[in-house]
C-alpha cells in the first residue's frame, strides 16, 4: 500500500508541475481554490482548463493558441488552445511590463476581453473560476471604476443567475484579490470572459494578474479513465498484499 501511495503523491505531484504542453513549469495554485470557494465545484487542480496570465508580456494575441503570455496548466488544454484568443478594447492597455487596464490622468473606459474554447459534449453544467489581483486608485473600495466581470456564451445558453457570486479580499496597498463564479447550461461550445472598466480622469485600475479554471459537469471521460487506472493500481496492490500474505 505505501508502494500505491507513493504512485498517487508522484502522480499529483507531476500533475501540479508539468504543464499541458509537457514542460516543467512553476505551477500557479489559486490562493482560493475553486474546489473549496465555488459552489458544486467537482475537479481538483490542476483542473480541466487551467489558464495563468501575469500579463509579463502583451497579452493580445491568437488565434490560433497557445497564447504566448499564457501559462497552460488545464489537463484538456493543449486540445483546445488553438482558437483562443484575447483582446483589449477601447482605453485598456497593456502597460509594457506587467498589467492592464486604464491608468495616468485621461480615464476611459473598455473591456478585456479573454475567449476561452470548450469540449463539444452534452454534459449540462459548466463552471467557471476566476481569481485577479486589482491595484485601484480607490483605497477603499475594490469595485471602483472597474467591473464586476462577466461571462458572453452563445445564442442558446445560460448564465444561471443562482449560482454566480464574488467576494473580495483586502491585500493592502490599494490591491485587492477578486474570486468569482459562474454556472452556464448546458455546456457551451466556448464562453467570453469580459473584465469592464470605466475610470474617470485622474484615478486609474490595473489587473496585475489573472487566472481562470473550468469544468464540465459530470467530468469528462478523460478524467473517468484517469480514475479508473488509479483505482486499477489501487487494486493490483491489494491483490499483491493478500497473495503476499
Amino acid at each position: 500500500m505505501k508502494k500505491v501511495i507513493f504512485v498517487l503523491i508522484t502522480f499529483l505531484f507531476s500533475m501540479g508541475l508539468v504543464t499541458s504542453t509537457g514542460k516543467l513549469a512553476m505551477a500557479h495554485p489559486f490562493i482560493h481554490p475553486p474546489e473549496f470557494y465555488a459552489p458544486d465545484w467537482q475537479t481538483v487542480f490542476p483542473y480541466q482548463r487551467n489558464i495563468y496570465w501575469d500579463f509579463d508580456e502583451m497579452p493580445v494575441d491568437g488565434p490560433p493558441g497557445p497564447l504566448s503570455d499564457a501559462d497552460y496548466e488545464g489537463w484538456l488544454d493543449q486540445h483546445l488552445w488553438s482558437s483562443d484568443y484575447v483582446d483589449l478594447i477601447g482605453d485598456v492597455v497593456w502597460d509594457g511590463y506587467d498589467t492592464i487596464g486604464i491608468g495616468g490622468a485621461g480615464g476611459g473606459s473598455g473591456e478585456a476581453f479573454f475567449h476561452l474554447d470548450n469540449l463539444i459534449n452534452s454534459n449540462p453544467v459548466k463552471h467557471v473560476y476566476l481569481e485577479a489581483t486589482v491595484i485601484n486608485s480607490d483605497p477603499d473600495y475594490p469595485e471602483s471604476f472597474w467591473g464586476p466581470p462577466y461571462l458572453e456564451v452563445p445564442q442558446g445558453y445560460t448564465e444561471n443567475p443562482n449560482y454566480w457570486g464574488y467576494f473580495w479580499t483586502d491585500l493592502g496597498n490599494n490591491s485587492w484579490l477578486l474570486d468569482m463564479w459562474f454556472e452556464i447550461t448546458p455546456n457551451p461550445s466556448s464562453e467570453d470572459i469580459v473584465l469592464p472598466f470605466s475610470v474617470p480622469s485622474g484615478e486609474y485600475v490595473l489587473i496585475d494578474d489573472l487566472h481562470i479554471a473550468t469544468e464540465c459537469v459530470p467530468e469528462p471521460f478523460t478524467m473517468l479513465l484517469l480514475g479508473s487506472g488509479l483505482i486499477g493500481l489501487i487494486g493490483i496492490e491489494r491483490k499483491k498484499i493478500r497473495k503476499n500474505s
